[in-house]
Order: C-alpha cells, then structure tokens, then sequence
C-alpha cells in the first residue's frame, strides 16, 4: 500500500474516497464533476494517470479488500477527513458498501 498528498484539501469543501475510477471516455466527466464540488482521495489497484488533476491524493490498495482499505482510510494525512465513499464500478458496490 502506498499513499500519496498530492494538494492539501480546500476546507470550504467536503472529501469524498473514490473506489477506483474507470477508463477516462467514461468517466473522466464524472470525476470533473466532482472535483468541483469537492475534494477527491483515490483508492485504486493502480497508480492514477488521467486522474491526477482531479485528486487531492491517492492510495495504491486492493479495492476488494475491505478491511485493508479500512485501515488506509483511517491513516489518512489529519486534514483529510473522510465524508463520504464514491464508487461507479459495479464490481466494487460491495467492497464500497462495506467500507462506508
């Protein structure tokens, strides 16, 4: 597991944890979208390419495994204060069902 800050997170805005993030043709409208209303750390399998300018950090994780991504979520930066888990892969609803 690996974590990176890549900005700090704006304060005026909420920091939601998205669960993967799919091919950018996609989802990158998606991510867009939310990275203007609120601040965006990334669990993915892999390091982020296309999703870099939307994101305030990440973490390299298996995005199946519940409990390890649990621990990573609670050994955030301070400032990062989760407030809500995002997920638009279908084959991860539970994973981030179990997590939120």
């Amino acid at each position: 597991m690996t974590q990176h800050l890549q900005h700090k997170p704006a304060p005026e805005k909420p920091t939601i944890l998205l669960l993967t993030s799919g091919h950018p043709l996609y989802r990158e409208y998606l991510l867009q979208s939310v990275a203007q209303h609120a601040n965006i750390w990334l669990f993915h399998d892999v390091e982020p390419g296309w999703e870099k300018p939307y994101l305030i950090g990440n973490t390299v994780i298996s995005s199946q495994d519940t409990a390890t991504m649990a621990q990573a979520a609670r050994s955030l930066p301070a400032d990062v204060q989760i407030a809500g888990v995002l997920c638009w892969n279908e084959t991860r609803i539970v994973p981030t069902a179990e997590l939120a």
